[in-house]
């Protein structure tokens, strides 16, 4: 939800703030570590790929996260986001 706010602001400080958050995170080895390499950082990706016009780059990285990205929860809605985008 934070980067689809920050491309849409037009915030890039704030978006490179929350990657760099989100490399530091994928080196652990718990389940937040886990999800986020799986499915957060390249869905966060994508969205800052859509928000610049780079939609190959977008679906190039929401693919390969559309059949996994129910294992980690969330409403119908927020999945939605990877679905639509």
């Amino acid at each position: 939800h934070a980067m689809m706010a920050f491309v849409g602001a037009g915030l890039e400080g704030p978006a490179q703030t929350l990657i760099e958050a989100q490399r530091d995170a994928m080196h652990g080895n718990d389940d937040n570590a886990a999800f986020t390499r799986d499915v957060g950082h390249p869905l966060t990706m994508a969205i800052k790929a859509f928000g610049a016009g780079s939609y190959d780059e977008a679906v190039r990285l929401i693919r390969p996260i559309r059949s996994i990205a129910h294992r980690f929860g969330g409403s119908h809605a927020q999945r939605d986001v990877i679905d639509l985008t």
